[in-house]
């Protein structure tokens, strides 16, 4: 083992300081822990890049989602609110417009509806005006 030690170790090693000396040994063996430890250093670089990008895009993401659901939940209100009036028999209650193209197609038919049910409630009336004054 110490026989080996002074001969420069294993075969590969005996052969590169037969060939380039001790001192060239010495710089690429120093190379080689420099480019390890540059490799480390990337690597926690890179890991701690790709945390911040993951904590950065989660914050964005939930901010979005947290936006869409607050105004998805305001414009459902909007038009449970203007159901709920034409339920109560408000025909005159228009949906409020919410810049969400299904839900303003929503809020248009249910306006439809209101105006509908305001004109066939008229023309009821008017019927029943109609009979009261022949009948009576």
């Amino acid at each position: 083992m110490v026989e080996s030690r002074r001969t420069g170790g294993s075969p590969f090693l005996r052969r590169f300081i037969s060939l380039y000396g001790a001192s060239e040994l010495a710089v690429v063996v120093g190379l080689a822990l420099a480019i390890q430890v540059m490799g480390d250093d990337l690597d926690t670089q890179v890991r701690n890049r790709l945390s911040t990008t993951v904590v950065v895009v989660g914050i964005l993401g939930f901010l979005v989602i947290w936006g869409v659901g607050r105004r998805l939940h305001r414009s459902l209100s909007d038009l449970m609110t203007t159901a709920d009036a034409i339920v109560a028999g408000d025909l005159s209650v228009r949906a409020p417009r919410s810049r969400i193209d299904e839900l303003d197609f929503l809020g248009v038919s249910l306006s439809k509806i209101a105006v509908d049910l305001g004109s066939r409630t008229v023309e009821g009336d008017r019927e029943r005006q109609t009979l009261t004054n022949v009948l009576d």
